[in-house]
């Protein structure tokens, strides 16, 4: 049996050493690196989610370090040198165990990092080029080398591709496939593998890739949700799945399909019915107990919201905060 101390987050390197005895020789295993901290989004390094948040009028951008549905810490992190820089995803590029923020150029195409430590950033750099029409898609570590990733789609040639990151160096980049052109690639997660989720929006059909480096080595039709639109991941009853959040544009009912490893539906719900003012930002682990909460913004309010559910229905529902006008989440 192997027994550890408590790790800090972060990528660690684990090895095995067997010293032998008369009957067997000694033997060293290889090494296996593992991240410990799962939490997406977590700029402190806590195993708890936390929220970006950009202002669309001064482009400011903001992190608040949560702890449940409590804002235990919050301050501005920086303002882009221009209003063309968005943040469109965070991921742990450095492996640290901390997330950091992605930004993109709307205008130039320009992919930049910026490296945090709570609600400082440490150093920004320039990732790559991309063309304007590539869109960051999100995050996740597709080598296991306890690093994100960043997949994208171009918006012309609906290609997806992925870029394997160190840092803000691209290590390899390589295109798993092109869609049809009304098919989206939305959001990524663990279904029984490195998955990425996609939805036709010409009939709802929603499925998933499994990648293997940059190969798609599966494609699985999920279900069809022909009046609602995908919007997220996230693993609402605890069983290292992804689940899937919907939201309905026209009955504003937010629904949840939870999925085993092989991509059936176990169980599907309309856990409750918004205001139209209402729409669904994200998900995120935000008081670390291994299930996601969904995060919620009225658009007339601004009031940020979220729900604890295990995705059959809300067992909770709790106001964060309401921030002045302009103030958005980005939630992956």
């Amino acid at each position: 049996m192997l027994t550890t101390s408590a790790l800090v987050t972060g990528a660690h390197s684990i090895t095995a050493v067997y010293g032998g005895n008369g009957t067997f020789a000694a033997s060293t295993s290889a090494i296996v690196v593992s991240l410990v901290n799962t939490a997406r989004s977590d700029f402190s390094g806590e195993g708890r989610s936390d929220l970006v948040l950009q202002n669309s009028s001064t482009n400011t951008v903001a992190a608040w370090l949560m702890n449940g549905s409590a804002i235990a810490s919050a301050g501005n992190v920086a303002t882009p040198a221009s209003s063309d820089w968005k943040v469109v995803a965070t991921g742990d590029l450095e492996g640290d165990g901390k997330a950091d923020l992605i930004l993109q150029n709307i205008t130039t195409g320009v992919i930049a990092e910026w490296r945090m430590n709570g609600i400082v950033m440490l150093s920004g750099a320039n990732i790559a080029t991309a063309s304007p029409q590539q869109r960051v898609v999100g995050t996740y570590d597709f080598n296991h080398d306890g690093k994100s990733d960043i997949v994208l789609q171009n918006t012309a040639t609906y290609m997806v591709a992925i870029w394997q990151m160190n840092g803000p160096v691209i290590a390899a980049a390589g295109n798993v496939a092109a869609t049809a052109s009304t098919v989206r690639a939305i959001a990524t997660g663990n279904i029984g593998g490195d998955a990425i989720v996609l939805q036709n929006s010409a009939n709802g059909s929603v499925s998933r890739w499994l990648i293997n480096g940059f190969t798609l080595s599966s494609g699985t039709v999920i279900g069809t949700a022909a009046t609602s639109t995908l919007l997220a991941t996230g693993d609402f009853n605890n069983d290292g799945v992804a689940d899937l959040v919907f939201q309905s544009p026209t009955s504003y009912s937010v629904a949840v399909w939870r999925l085993n490893s092989s991509a059936g539906i176990i169980g599907s719900a309309a856990i409750a019915t918004t205001l139209s003012t209402v729409s669904v930002k994200g998900t995120g682990d935000y008081d670390g107990d291994g299930r996601s909460e969904i995060v919620l913004q009225n658009n007339a309010t601004n009031t940020i919201s979220m729900w604890q559910t295990d995705g059959v229905t809300i067992l909770s529902g709790t106001n964060v905060a309401t921030p002045a006008a302009g103030w958005k989440p980005v939630v992956n």
